[in-house]
């Protein structure tokens, strides 16, 4: 993947080629987004990231995506805050069994220099493996973000 790349490019590109295709499917599978992990960053910009990938991943009109304000709603803000930065499959696990998603999106976002770095992990919620992880540094401008 390009590091040109911003956050929406990152997110199609890890819903894209981690998920399996599937042709003929019924029903659409689900999709969790779970709020992105802020490390020394401010709180704003974690909330704003998570909404973005969220936001990208819906538009992708593949999945029923669950957003982050939808999981809280359904495991409350204490369970939510724990899931915080979930990135194991026995969380993954864990997770998507509790609120019946087949997958999740779960990351981190920390400042190095002038720069943020992002790691994204797809997991497959019912077989508890990843099913891709990327990591992709941005520049720290806002403007950049989507």
């Amino acid at each position: 993947m390009p590091k040109r790349w911003g956050v929406v490019g990152m997110a199609m590109w890890i819903v894209w080629l981690g998920m399996p295709h599937l042709a003929h499917a019924e029903e659409k599978q689900k999709l969790a987004v779970m709020p992105l992990a802020g490390v020394g960053i401010e709180n704003r910009v974690t909330e704003i990231l998570t909404d973005v990938l969220t936001v990208e991943v819906s538009n992708y009109d593949r999945y029923d995506v669950i957003s982050a304000d939808e999981v809280n709603a359904m495991v409350g803000m204490e369970k939510m805050k724990e899931m915080l930065g979930c990135d194991d499959v026995s969380c993954a696990a864990n997770i998507g069994g509790a609120i019946g998603a087949d997958f999740m999106l779960a990351g981190k976002v920390g400042r190095l220099g002038s720069k943020l770095s992002i790691k994204l992990s797809l997991f497959d919620t019912a077989k508890m493996r990843v099913l891709r992880r990327v990591r992709v540094s941005i520049p720290n401008d806002e403007d950049l973000y989507e």
